[in-house]
């Protein structure tokens, strides 16, 4: 309703597809030469870099005695075929009702030549209704003409001019152009008005033109130009009233009191008798007892039995159909609802007044001159007993009693009264929370996740836009975009329970109750402690911005308004072993934030609030918002640790590791390294893990993949396998337990099943180098050189493994067993993509640039010396043992045995090699 006069040139590259075609009962237009009254642009600007441009955009008006004709001239310029398709399409918009197309020109300009293009085949006219699906017709027709042959480079050149204005108006003339093209940047802009001298308008142009007025011949001539325009582009998130910057506004209404006056005789009810509504007011009164519950009686009838569609044809854009046609239709748009909930109500004698407002500039029309185009609303003020009502009749999803009815978010409005002579300061809503939600989450037993319980209540315009999606999508579709925020947080999540929808009978409210289950609530990283992720979802996307780029236009926050989310969680046995409590309150000019965290035993208690203090972010302040917000973030989502062990068995497991430490001082068991020592640890306490009851089935996989890999690395290599076993059981294809299954099997010496190992963990994760090196290595130890030497090719394919070195010193030892040559087998593999430390001189050893000692010299060589010399001696083995000389192989490997290196391969192998040919 009351919607914004499009500018001409807005039009020309329409998207929307047609929902009409029919040129023979469509209007007609006429082609006829540029008009006399015309004014020649004077043309200027730099040329922009865009594949298409505006080299001009001319808007001309001139107004008469009895008509308004206006004259528009366009002319495109195509610098890269990225601009063809918009620089083709003509479209232009106009209202047969009250408006007449006459074309003058479509010419292309080429090298010098001008080519006419107009071409009545060419021109469709179509009934577009773009906004049908807004429930809205508006009978516009556009023009819509294709041109043939435009090539890069091609000007196109087009004028035509509209004869006739909305007789709603009384001949006054109202306007709205736009200084600039959302199609490309324009080199020269030029809005004209040609006006009777006599004839009083009032202009705001947009920043950056210049104006002149010239009067000549009883005329005055308002000019405003501006050349070197930018495509016109709001920024990402900005509100509608941005787009003021970008326009120019024309009126002919003095003041607010004359367009009060204009605007009241619209809503002016016919004289005819109304029998039909007098009847229907009675009944609201007889039905009962107090004013108040009338009004709401008819509020209610207007809102829900007035089905809301609106036909804005001529005079229809802003003038409402007669109460009684629409009563009969039983169909209108916010003007015809209006003016039947005011001729109701004044049969109730209660003092209705109808009230213009803006849905997009809400404020901000007070910056523009008065003219009724400002409004694209109305509502209805109702006066009952001292008290103002603002009331909607299009909101037919409202509940509740008039206070919870109020239309309270436009800030300015404009009441047409007899005495009105400004515009309105409108009450806005109360700071009561808008959205609240409630997460509740119960653990019964912490190894089945989580049971979640989430309450989220709407109040005002939330609850209508989801009583509004559940009557249009369905609930299936409601649940789904609910369900979004909390699959980004839990992505195990799933429903156990259908949405339901609880309302709150006398408040304008209601609460969406979904139950989930969340099989996977808690991670278990790195086999630590269980760990739970939160967020407050609804305050995070809130706060979440698209970009955080420097911007040119406001961001838009949204009316002030609260909201807040709690979460709590319960537990079944104790999780925390002391309370805890914790505060965090941050905000600027824009917005506070508040958030408290409470512990106890069994329960945690999180509240999260938010209140927007502003409605937009001005672009000079928009870095320090979002350097405000970056810091911020991590407040929004944060982990909640728990033990993985029952805390009352906690004593127990510390008196375990006190006895453990004493014996291990003492040498028993004996470990050689600081890996060892913390890994026999670690397998009694992962043995607690294992047995405290609070893992799930994937976690116990974890537990005893970790333990089994702590028992290889000291030398418990059945106990492993065990675990691996078990592990296995649980989770069959984890390609990180197949993996270290082939390590422990090639640890005892069952190579056949490290093959097997290996190849399921690379099959089950194809590109798991892990897993391939590990293969390659049984093989080299079953004497499969090679195969071993083919894993170890593919291996060193990755620049990663040739910095290791390892793989490339098993593929010389490789070679040089199966007969071949370890120097030609080395030779691709440039020296830069080598190791450059350790193990660098074994490498250099197997190339003939060094010799033994050496080797043995740089292995002793710093704190990994005992790690080093496991390696060296192991090699050095395996290349006497490929030479035939076993005697100084068994040496040597004997040597690498003894460093008790069991965490590593090559003590492993020099095992296996001795019991190969003997210890």
């Amino acid at each position: 309703m009351l919607l914004l006069l499009l500018p001409a040139f807005a039009s020309q590259a329409a998207e929307t597809a047609p929902t009409a075609s029919s040129a023979a009962d469509a209007p007609g237009y006429t082609v006829e030469p540029t008009p006399a009254w015309v004014l020649p642009a004077v043309r200027g600007g730099a040329t922009p870099d865009a594949p298409m441009y505006y080299r001009l955009v001319d808007d001309q008006l001139r107004v008469g005695k009895a008509q308004l004709e206006r004259y528009v001239h366009v002319l495109r310029v195509v610098r890269d075929a990225a601009g063809l398709s918009t620089a083709a399409q003509i479209q232009i918009q106009f209202e047969p009702d009250f408006q007449h197309l006459v074309l003058h020109r479509i010419d292309i300009l080429r090298n010098g030549q001008r080519y006419n293009r107009i071409d009545r085949k060419r021109i469709q006219l179509l009934q577009r209704e773009t906004q049908l699906e807004q429930r809205m017709y508006d009978g516009r027709i556009t023009a819509s003409i294709v041109v043939d042959d435009v090539r890069v480079g091609d000007e196109l050149e087009y004028d035509y001019s509209l004869r006739g204005d909305n007789p709603v108006f009384e001949g006054r003339l109202v306007d709205v152009d736009y200084a600039g093209s959302p199609y490309g940047p324009v080199m020269s802009l030029r809005y004209r008005v040609l006006a009777p001298a006599e004839r009083s308008i009032a202009f705001r142009s947009a920043p950056g033109m210049s104006r002149s007025d010239k009067l000549q011949d009883g005329l005055r001539d308002t000019q405003f130009t501006q050349n070197d325009v930018p495509q016109l582009q709001l920024d990402g998130g900005a509100a509608m009233d941005q787009l003021l910057k970008h326009q120019i506004w024309t009126s002919e209404f003095a003041d607010w009191r004359e367009v009060a006056a204009w605007g009241r005789a619209q809503f002016a009810e016919p004289k005819a008798s109304g029998t039909t509504l007098d009847a229907l007011a009675q009944s609201f009164r007889r039905g009962n007892a107090t004013p108040e519950a009338q009004l709401l009686a008819a509020l209610r009838f207007v809102q829900q039995d007035i089905r809301y569609f609106g036909t804005e044809v001529g005079t229809g854009t802003h003038r409402p159909s007669a109460p009684e046609k629409v009563l009969a239709q039983r169909f209108g748009d916010c003007k015809d609802k209006v003016a039947l909930l005011l001729a109701l109500a004044r049969r109730l004698d209660l003092d209705a007044t109808p009230l213009l407002v803006s849905q997009s500039l809400h404020r901000h029309v007070s910056e523009l001159p008065p003219s009724p185009l400002a409004f694209d609303h109305v509502i209805a003020r109702v006066d009952l007993k001292g008290k103002s009502y603002y009331l909607d009749g299009t909101r037919n999803y409202q509940t509740g009693g008039l206070d919870s009815r109020q239309a309270l978010s436009f800030e300015r409005g404009l009441l047409l009264g007899a005495d009105s002579q400004e515009l309105l300061l409108l009450p806005v809503a109360d700071r009561q929370t808008s959205i609240t939600v409630s997460d509740r989450f119960r653990v019964q037993r912490f190894a089945d996740g989580a049971q979640l319980e989430s309450r989220i209540r709407y109040r005002g315009d939330g609850a209508e836009a989801v009583r509004a999606a559940m009557a249009s999508n369905g609930s299936e579709r409601v649940e789904q975009a609910l369900n979004q925020s909390y699959v980004r947080v839990y992505p195990s999540l799933k429903s156990s329970a259908p949405l339901r929808i609880e309302e709150s009978p006398g408040d304008n409210e209601l609460t969406v109750v979904q139950q989930f289950v969340i099989p996977e609530f808690w991670s278990f990283p790195d086999q630590k402690l269980l760990r739970a992720d939160f967020s407050y979802w609804m305050l995070a996307d809130l706060l979440r911005l698209t970009s955080t780029q420097s911007r040119k236009d406001s961001y838009y926050l949204g009316a002030p308004a609260s909201f807040e989310q709690r979460i709590s969680v319960d537990f079944a046995e104790d999780a925390f072993a002391k309370p805890h409590t914790e505060r965090f309150d941050d905000g600027d000019s824009h917005f506070a934030l508040h958030i408290e965290l409470n512990s106890s035993a069994r329960h945690a208690e999180f509240l999260g609030q938010l209140r927007f203090l502003n409605d937009e972010v001005q672009p000079g302040e928009w870095n320090a918002y979002t350097s405000k917000l970056s810091k911020l973030w991590p407040q929004l989502g944060w982990s909640s640790n728990v033990s993985a062990i029952p805390l009352e068995q906690l004593p127990k497991l510390m008196t375990e590791l006190q006895s453990a430490a004493r014996d291990l001082d003492r040498g028993t068991p004996k470990l050689s390294t600081k890996l060892q020592r913390e890994a026999y640890i670690e397998t009694l306490v992962l043995g607690w893990k294992i047995k405290g009851g609070r893992l799930s089935p994937a976690q116990l996989a974890q537990a005893l993949h970790a333990r089994g890999v702590d028992y290889d690395n000291i030398g418990r290599y059945q106990d492993a396998a065990e675990d691996f076993k078990a592990a296995l059981k649980l989770t069959p294809n984890a390609p990180e337990i197949l993996e270290s299954s082939a390590v422990n099997a090639t640890a005892l010496g069952e190579l056949p099943r490290a093959v097997v190992f290996s190849s399921r963990a690379i099959n089950a994760s194809p590109g798991n180098l892990g897993a391939l090196s590990t293969r390659a290595q049984a093989l080299y130890l079953m004497r499969d050189y090679p195969a071993a030497q083919a894993d170890l090719r593919d291996l060193l394919k990755d620049s990663a493994q040739q910095r290791r070195g390892y793989p490339l010193i098993l593929l010389a030892l490789a070679a040089r067993n199966a007969g071949d040559d370890p120097q030609k087998a080395m030779q691709p593999y440039l020296d830069g993509e080598l190791p450059k430390d350790w193990p660098r001189p074994l490498i250099d050893y197997l190339r003939g640039a060094s010799d033994e000692d050496s080797v043995l010299r740089a292995a002793g060589q710093g704190e990994q010396g005992q790690a080093q010399l496991c390696e060296a001696y192991f090699y050095l083995g395996e290349r006497y043992l490929a030479e035939g000389k076993t005697e100084r192989a068994r040496d040597y490997l004997r040597k690498s045995q003894s460093q008790g290196v069991m965490e590593y391969f090559e003590h492993i192998a020099s095992g296996q090699e001795l019991r190969r040919i003997g210890m």
